[in-house]
Parts: structure tokens; C-alpha cells; sequence
């Protein structure tokens, strides 16, 4: 009797637990039909599982395999589900579970993309937090056994999404760079020393995203002893016809109210994508996160990426200056975990004709950093003779130089100076960099680090792009006077380049404002800085002593360029994406064309925006302005006359102010 007892218990909850686990993997098949659905927040949050441990930072299984959880307090009734946000959605994957004492064993169900995930336990409205993991399916539906080659310990197979071989793309480790055959078949020997290895997605193909990343690497899981098999899967996309939103300097970091004003930049991105009848990509230069906040303010480069999930569009990331880890003195290991949550550190792809290239121009020094303890986050800017060498083989598959190639940096190659040339961070390192790109007819590095905005042309064929960062200055001029003003006078925001099979046209667009609107003017008999208007009546500490910021300003440079009443009728305009090929002219009502004379000069709108406020908040700033060459100058005749002031870009649009004067100047000028 005792033992009937016993069977029919077990077998009641074996029952139970069939029924339990067809449950979950109906949900988990119905998940996998509509994984895009709105997840509302839980009602609330608990712990209930301890002592948790999952399974390494990466996860390599087939459909069907099981991986374990560690952890005390799993219950037979919780929902064990991987959650990934990006495009505008949140996906939620349900995945089978048996929980154990200690422990839950976890089924990869069928549909489960390869991606980043939060590890998230439900049980009735309470959900549980267990961390992050990443997931790489084994397809052995489609994954064909490759038979070892000698002296090669990396391979695999690169497909389109209904598994036909895609041949002639390139596979890299960060050192060899190697093509697929006509099977699709690639075999290349790695030292393994980069961690990866990685595709350069071919044109007419994109991968799959995870929170906006595009998942062209795999993660070495063996030494270069070991040979490792991975496979790569593209899907199919029409991009002759794109544009591409070039941006750069995020500097998130919980601070600022940073986070609320980069929805403003979200939102105005995701508006420009509903427009265009055509694929938009984001292309970043670096800075998104804050090295320094990953510690004071816990905000990670994990958290960069949860931020940008919202834009609606794959996103192309450029490692900066502050994305290196601060407690890390040497380069490879200061980049561990932009390459782990991000991107490699240099990678290229194709989209439509042109090909791209990222390159990590910041070699990381950071004197003094040791586990909980950030360093001097010392670095200097160059691109290393490694990444060149890669760069030779990864540009000579490059087969119409005639088309556009892009050079992505965080920081700039050259700076204008005040004779209106250029000054090289580097010149001998840069001169290294621009031979590379010997042969190809047409050549625009993007870049960022100066918060400012530039083209600078290096050679006939090479342009430097620098543009405008999107937290102007590091939020700052937000929070003060809601006004979004770089250190060049230019609008936070971000540049456009619209590629139209090799045919190539750009522009900068303020956040929140028309992309017409190109320039702004001064009425310079409007512009005087009087310290006893601007300026509080309080002191700050320099070098241990307290100033009179009215004194410490006026001495400054800066302070200098705008510390009279001016009447000679003169009038300023700044034209922040200004380059050579572009043309200015300005009428006066009564008196016809006037001569235009090219500045050297402050922007007078970043110091009433910026440095004046920091200063009467007791701050000295830490960020000053710059001068710069977009600065144009016209002398009137009259203080009250009308200006017809006509800008004509590159590509013949044109831009128009009939400026009427007097015109005030305060934080809301136009």
C-alpha cells in the first residue's frame, strides 16, 4: 500500500510537471510567433533567488540543449525568460525550466536569436533580476561540419538567411583577413590574442542586431590550439539608396540630467528614419559612455547600450577616449568590455557601393589605474602600426575606389589653426594613416573628441569631418540654459550623408531644429560681454587662490574678443558646416553686395550658454571655447539697415536670412 501511495505521488507530479513544461514551451512557441510584444514593468520587484551564478558571459548551444543556473530559491512555477530591447520594442523569449534545490536547468528553445540578454526570473507580478548572459546558437539545422585544414584552427561558413553560401566576404581576427569561397567556406590561422573573430558585413546584407548592435563577431571560447568552428548568417537588404547619421560624444553617464535630454536626440533620429523612404544607419565616433561615471555613478558601457535601444536602426559604434575601463593601464585589457558589449575595436563593413571602416585611434595609457582606482585616463592619439597592417589587407579587397570610403575615428586627424590650415595631432602617424588610402579617389574621415564642428581637407581626395557633438557641451548648456550649444557656436546634433549609389551629400542638423537652418548671425553692436551684466559678484579658486570670476574672466582670451561696446555696424555669422566649396554673400537694402572676411574668432553665443553660467555657479569651466574658422564678418554702413545674407553649400542649396537690425543678442538669438 505504501509503495502505491508512493507511485501514484510521483506519478501525479510527474503529470504535473509534463503539463508544466508543455505549458512553457506553448508560451515559449507562442513567444517565438509575436516576440515583439509591449512587456509591461512588474507590479513589483523581489528577491527570492540567492546565491546566483550563470553560466560565463557567453552561452554556445543548439535548439534543445540545456544550460544550468545556479541559484537557491527557483520554484517549480517561475518563468524564466531572456529579455532584449532595441528598435523601438522589447523582445521576451520564454524559455523551459525545471527548477532544482539548487539550481535551474534552462531548455534553448527553437527561435531564439543569437544576442544579449537580461536574465530576468517572474513569479506571478514580481520579477527578479539575475544578470546578463549572451547566447550563440548552434544551428544544426543548417550548420555544416567543416573538415579541419591544416595550420588553420578558425573556420566556418558565412549564409544568407535561407542558407545559401554567400562567397567573397571578408573574415578577420583583427590580423588575417581572409574571403569566403563559392561555398561560402572560410579557414584562417589565429593567435587568438584579439578575442574575436568577425565578418565585414558584404553590400546588399546586413546582420542580425541585438539592442541596435549588429552581431558581426563571435567570441573565441578555446586557446589557438583548439579549432573552432563559427558560422555567420546575413539577411538580404536593398541600400544603394541610404543615409547614414553620423554622430559622436555622447558622454552618457546618469549626470546632467543627460539621459532626458538625450531623448530629445532620440526622438529627432527616429523622426528623420519615419521620413525617408530608404534604410537609415547610425555611424558613432566614440565618447558614448563616460569612463570616469562607470564608477561614481554606476552607468556602464551596458547602460549606453540600453539607452540607445530606442533608435529605431542598426547602429555602427566607434570606440572613444572614455569608453576604455579606467582601472586598466594596458590597452587590450582597457577595451575588454567595449568589445564584449559593443563592437571590435576596429572592424570594416559595406553598405551599398562605399565601404567602411572603424579604426581605435586612442592609445590608452592611464597612469595609475589599478582595480578601484581610476587612473590619469592618459592616452595619445594615433592608430596603431597593428591596425595599419590590418587596414592594408582589409582596404585592398576594396574593388571600385572610385566609390566612397568612409574612415570612422573618435578623434579627428587635423585641426584648423589660425592661418586657416591644418595642424596634425600626429603629422607623422597621420601621414602613415593617409597613405593607406593611396588610389582611392574619394575618401571622408568622421570623427568627434573637440565638441566642435569642421571639415578640414587633408588631401585632394581626403576629407575630415569633424562634427558637433550630440551633448554639445557635456549637457551642460542644457541644464543652464536649455539652449544646445557646442564649444564652436554650432547646434548639439548630429551630421547626414546621403548616399545615392557613389553619388554623395551631406549636411549638419541640429537637434530639434530644420535642417535649413545652416547659420546664425550677430548684430556685433549687440554684443558686449560687461562682466557687471553677465557676471555674479562672487569669487572662484584658481591654483589655491580665490579670483573675482569679473576679473578671471576678463583676462581670459575668450573674455578679451567681446569685452567692449562695439558701434562700427559690424556683423557676425557663423556658419557651422562650412567648407571651402561653399559661398556667402550679403546684401545691404540701399548699398548692394559687401565684402566678406573669413574669422578667426570665439563664438560669442557658447559663453552665455556655457561659460558664463558654470561661472556664476561657482565653477571654473572645464571646458573651453574654441575658436574657429566658420566665422564670417560684414561691415554695414548703417546700424538699422536690413542684411540679405545668402549661404549657398557645396551642392548648391541654398540658405537665406533677411536679418533686420538692431538685433538683440541674449540665449535665444537666431
Amino acid at each position: 500500500m505504501k509503495r502505491i501511495e508512493i507511485f501514484s505521488s510521483l506519478f501525479c507530479r510527474g503529470v504535473v510537471l509534463l503539463f508544466a513544461v508543455l505549458a512553457v514551451s506553448l508560451i515559449c512557441i507562442a513567444c517565438e510567433r509575436d516576440n515583439t510584444r509591449e512587456i509591461r514593468p512588474p507590479v513589483t520587484e523581489a528577491v527570492w533567488v540567492t546565491d546566483v551564478g550563470l553560466p560565463g558571459d557567453e552561452i554556445v548551444a543548439a535548439v534543445g540543449d540545456t544550460f544550468e543556473v545556479r541559484g537557491h530559491g527557483f520554484g517549480e512555477e517561475d518563468l524564466f525568460r531572456l529579455v532584449a530591447e532595441g528598435g523601438g520594442t522589447v523582445k521576451v523569449y520564454f524559455l523551459p525550466m525545471e527548477a532544482a534545490a539548487d539550481k535551474a536547468v534552462v531548455t534553448i528553445p527553437r527561435g531564439l536569436p543569437d544576442g544579449t540578454y537580461a536574465v530576468v526570473v517572474r513569479r506571478a507580478q514580481q520579477e527578479q533580476r539575475l544578470g546578463r548572459v549572451s547566447v550563440r546558437i548552434r544551428n544544426t539545422d543548417m550548420l555544416e561540419e567543416l573538415p579541419d585544414v591544416a595550420g588553420m584552427n578558425v573556420k566556418g561558413v558565412v549564409r544568407d538567411k535561407n542558407g545559401n553560401p554567400l562567397p567573397g566576404v571578408a573574415v578577420s581576427d583583427g590580423v588575417e583577413v581572409v574571403t569566403t569561397d563559392a561555398q561560402g567556406r572560410y579557414y584562417l590561422y589565429s593567435d587568438k590574442s584579439l578575442g574575436r573573430v568577425f565578418i565585414s558585413t558584404p553590400s546588399g546584407y546586413m546582420p542580425e542586431t541585438v539592442m541596435n548592435i549588429p552581431q558581426i563577431s563571435r567570441r573565441f571560447m578555446a586557446t589557438n590550439l583548439s579549432v573552432e568552428q563559427f558560422d555567420f548568417t546575413l539577411r538580404p537588404v536593398d541600400n544603394d539608396r541610404c543615409v547614414l547619421v553620423a554622430s559622436t560624444d555622447y558622454h552618457l553617464a546618469r549626470r546632467n540630467n543627460d539621459l532626458e535630454q538625450f531623448r530629445d536626440f532620440v526622438d529627432d533620429v527616429n523622426r528623420l528614419i519615419l521620413t525617408e523612404q530608404r534604410p537609415v544607419y547610425i555611424l558613432t565616433m566614440g565618447d558614448l559612455a563616460w569612463d570616469e561615471y562607470w564608477y561614481k555613478n554606476y552607468f556602464t558601457l551596458n547602460d549606453f547600450v540600453t539607452e540607445m535601444k530606442d533608435l529605431n536602426t542598426v547602429a555602427f559604434h566607434c570606440i572613444g577616449n572614455h569608453d576604455h575601463d579606467p582601472y586598466c593601464t594596458e590597452d587590450l585589457a582597457a577595451t575588454q568590455q567595449w568589445r564584449d558589449l559593443v563592437m571590435p575595436t576596429y572592424y570594416s563593413f559595406n553598405i551599398g557601393k562605399a565601404h567602411f571602416v572603424c579604426l581605435d585611434d586612442i592609445a590608452y595609457i592611464n597612469n595609475g589605474g589599478a582595480v578601484g582606482t581610476i587612473g590619469d585616463k592618459s592616452y595619445k592619439n594615433y592608430v596603431t602600426e597593428d591596425q595599419l597592417a590590418w587596414l592594408r589587407k582589409d582596404l585592398a579587397l576594396v574593388e571600385d575606389r572610385t566609390a566612397p570610403l568612409f574612415v570612422l575615428v573618435h578623434a579627428p586627424l587635423a585641426y584648423p589653426n589660425a592661418s586657416f590650415g591644418n595642424t596634425y595631432y600626429d603629422e607623422a602617424r597621420a601621414g602613415q594613416l593617409l597613405d593607406c588610402f593611396e588610389g582611392f579617389s574619394e575618401v571622408h574621415v568622421l570623427s568627434g573628441h573637440s565638441h566642435d564642428n569642421r571639415n578640414c581637407q587633408l588631401t585632394d581626395a581626403v576629407i575630415d569631418h569633424n562634427t558637433g557633438a550630440v551633448c554639445a557641451c557635456w549637457w551642460w548648456s542644457g541644464v543652464y540654459t536649455d539652449r544646445h550649444i557646442c564649444k564652436d557656436g554650432t547646434p548639439g546634433g548630429y551630421g547626414v550623408y546621403e548616399l545615392e549609389g557613389k553619388d554623395l551629400t551631406w549636411y549638419y542638423k541640429g537637434t530639434g531644429l530644420d535642417r535649413d537652418i545652416q547659420f546664425r548671425t550677430y548684430d556685433m553692436n549687440k554684443v558686449w560681454l560687461d562682466p557687471a551684466t553677465y557676471l555674479d559678484d562672487r569669487t572662484i579658486t584658481v591654483d589655491g587662490t580665490p579670483v573675482a570670476i569679473r576679473d578671471w574672466f576678463s583676462q581670459q582670451a575668450y573674455g578679451k574678443s567681446f569685452d567692449r561696446q562695439r558701434s562700427d555696424n559690424c556683423v557676425y555669422i557663423n556658419c557651422w558646416n562650412w567648407d571651402p566649396a561653399w559661398k556667402i554673400e550679403v546684401a545691404e537694402e540701399g548699398r548692394g553686395a559687401l565684402a566678406v572676411t573669413r574669422l578667426w574668432e570665439y563664438d560669442p553665443l557658447h559663453l552665455i550658454t556655457y561659460t558664463i553660467p558654470r561661472l556664476n555657479k561657482g565653477s571654473r569651466p572645464s571646458f573651453t571655447a574654441n575658436k574657429m574658422g566658420h566665422l564670417f564678418s560684414v561691415q554695414a554702413s548703417s546700424p538699422v539697415s536690413t542684411l540679405r545674407i545668402t549661404v549657398t553649400d557645396r551642392f548648391g542649396r541654398v540658405y537665406t536670412e533677411e536679418m533686420k537690425r538692431p538685433k538683440s543678442f541674449n540665449i535665444y538669438a537666431e
